[in-house]
């Protein structure tokens, strides 16, 4: 069998996506109605809750060129996982085409569960201003629950803090950077860089522990970031 270009892999991977998205369109256009997916954990989470949406599809361009031709792993999750890719594709739908639903619903969620920590965008990003209204809202809701979120939307968390002052305390936004790729961060928030395996972790930059859960409960990695701060992800 012919390996397939870099660029072809991808090409099948997005439109492995795009079905996954349109077939949850066709659903909902038939009339199913489901509830927002919370995965209450994996191997590399730990116990740590999380809502995500489809990969690539929710992505932004800088984002898509860089890691979506790279190998992300939120992709080759979405591959392999059958169900997975399902539950994202709805997620996707439902915050697309309700959005108050979508609201209501993780509210709830956190309501009955109230974890001490909860992160946003496993996979995904914050792909319209809604879900980090979303976001946000949750954060101030539940002050008593920490709130982490990667993201390439740059721009959406500059904008909140230039209109409204300051995040909450709760919610920890972590710049996604990637060689080559220009991060716009007035406030020096702290950033994610990517090593390439087997190489050094450059000077000032914090070593991902491998497992959420256990990083927190130790009070280090992501969730305890300050400004300025980088953490480094081996690419996986």
């Amino acid at each position: 069998m012919k390996k397939l270009t870099k660029e072809e892999s991808y090409q099948k991977k997005l439109a492995t996506m795009m079905n996954a998205l349109h077939e949850a369109l066709k659903a909902w256009k038939d009339g199913e109605r489901w509830t927002v997916y919370v995965s209450e954990g994996n191997k590399k989470m730990g116990s740590v809750p999380s809502v995500s949406l489809l990969p690539l599809i929710t992505c932004n361009k800088s984002c898509r060129a860089t890691c979506g031709h790279d190998g992300c792993y939120a992709v080759k999750m979405a591959m392999f996982r059958g169900n997975v890719r399902k539950s994202w594709a709805r997620n996707t739908v439902l915050l697309m085409l309700d959005p108050a639903g979508f609201y209501d619903q993780l509210y709830g969620w956190l309501l009955i569960h109230k974890p001490d920590s909860f992160r946003f965008n496993v996979a995904g990003d914050f792909a319209n201003l809604n879900y980090f209204d979303i976001a946000v809202g949750m954060a101030e809701s539940f002050p008593e629950t920490h709130f982490l979120a990667f993201t390439r939307e740059y721009e959406k968390v500059a904008s909140y803090i230039d209109y409204v002052g300051e995040l909450p305390d709760n919610m920890h936004f972590v710049l996604s950077s990637w060689e080559g790729l220009k991060t716009y961060n007035p406030y020096d928030l702290p950033e994610s860089v990517v090593l390439e395996p087997g190489s050094p972790i450059p000077e000032g930059v914090k070593l991902c522990g491998g497992n959420c859960f256990e990083c927190k409960c130790h009070g280090v990695g992501c969730w305890s970031l300050k400004q300025g701060e980088k953490i480094g992800f081996y690419k996986h």
